[in-house]
């Protein structure tokens, strides 16, 4: 699928998107009141939304004032439910994945994978951030003309509580054409993941690399040995930028842990897809608005009650702030168990990782 004619196809294909995230940024209170409503209409009829009476909530105070803040303890009743096959709970439907919160792998702890937040959130940011790449890089940049390797995190026991395992299986058109492998790796070990995804990459011209840096590195180290080539330019010429997704900190936003490409990071979690870099080089990232996620926050020093709560627009800057989110996966109003967020600027929303 990939040619030489899809790179500056597909960048003016992204004005429309670049043009409708300019638009969230400048009016952010807009975009997260429409996001916000629309999650409560869409969930109304759930168990979840008739307890808590969505369809009289008519402004941000009703919403705030009926619905209490929810840590994991509160929500994991429902999510065994929805394991067991319940729908309708927390969010419209059967969720068919569940993935471990803050990297704690038990069952009490996994998050619901919705097929909405996975189309409206999570796919939207990867998209997203592939925009805000090719809108920096320009016409430099050939990223279309080749495939995108997905190295992710080796779980081989249970291979669709791997977010990146479940982003690969249920990837939409036309971003699973670009993808490489077309399915989730699934071996014995790490060391024959890594050779099925050198196998993969050799098959096919890789413009560009995703996953967290660990594993890149795992990747990198496995392919100069197998190859005897040093430097991913030499084992992959075509490859030109890495994309962080993970919890970038700003030690590796301010100086780039991969060498001889670009480096573009973007703050995604099991709870959600957050920010993106707008510009390469850039400490800090660009909060992601109008994209499946409405927050609110909360001061990271501050005693975790409801009047200690605020919503984006009473943010400061250089303040350390906990999220609170509410997502389409059935969050709501939900604690994040993810690191604090301090913003460097409010028009736009940009931060990074405390």
């Amino acid at each position: 699928m990939a040619a030489k004619f899809l790179t500056p196809f597909f960048a003016m294909y992204n004005k429309d998107r670049l043009e409708e995230i300019q638009e969230a940024c400048d009016m952010p209170y807009d975009a997260q009141s429409e996001l916000l409503f629309d999650m409560l209409n869409d969930a109304a009829a759930t168990e979840w939304g008739k307890r808590y009476r969505f369809s009289r909530i008519y402004s941000y105070e009703d919403f705030r004032q009926r619905l209490p803040l929810q840590q994991y303890k509160d929500i994991c009743p429902y999510v065994q439910r929805m394991m067991a096959g319940e729908g309708n709970l927390l969010w419209p439907g059967v969720c068919k994945y569940f993935v471990p919160a803050a990297s704690k792998d038990n069952v009490s702890q996994l998050l619901p994978i919705t097929r909405d937040a996975l189309m409206e959130n999570f796919f939207t940011g990867i998209y997203d951030s592939t925009a805000m790449y090719l809108k920096s890089k320009g016409e430099d940049s050939k990223l279309y003309d080749s495939y995108s390797l997905w190295i992710g995190a080796h779980k081989r026991d249970q291979v669709y509580r791997n977010l990146s395992n479940i982003l690969i299986k249920e990837a939409p058109f036309p971003q699973s054409l670009f993808i490489r492998p077309q399915t989730p790796v699934n071996k014995s070990n790490s060391h024959s993941e890594l050779a099925a995804l050198l196998e993969e990459a050799q098959k096919y011209p890789i413009g560009n690399i995703q996953g967290r840096p660990h594993r890149y590195f795992d990747f990198l180290k496995f392919a100069e040995q197998k190859t005897g080539k040093t430097g991913i330019k030499n084992i992959l010429p075509q490859v030109e930028v890495f994309f962080h997704r993970g919890k970038p900190t700003l030690e590796q936003l301010q100086q780039a842990p991969v060498q001889d490409i670009d480096y573009h990071a973007s703050f995604c979690t099991a709870e959600g897809f957050f920010g993106m870099q707008e510009n390469l080089g850039e400490a800090s990232m660009l909060l992601h608005v109008d994209a499946g996620v409405f927050y609110e926050f909360i001061p990271a020093d501050a005693d975790l009650k409801a009047e200690n709560v605020i919503p984006l627009e009473e943010v400061k800057t250089n303040i350390p702030y906990k999220m609170i989110i509410t997502t389409r996966a059935g969050l709501w109003r939900y604690v994040s168990e993810g690191p604090a967020l301090v913003f460097v600027s409010t028009r736009p929303y940009k931060f990074y990782i405390k």
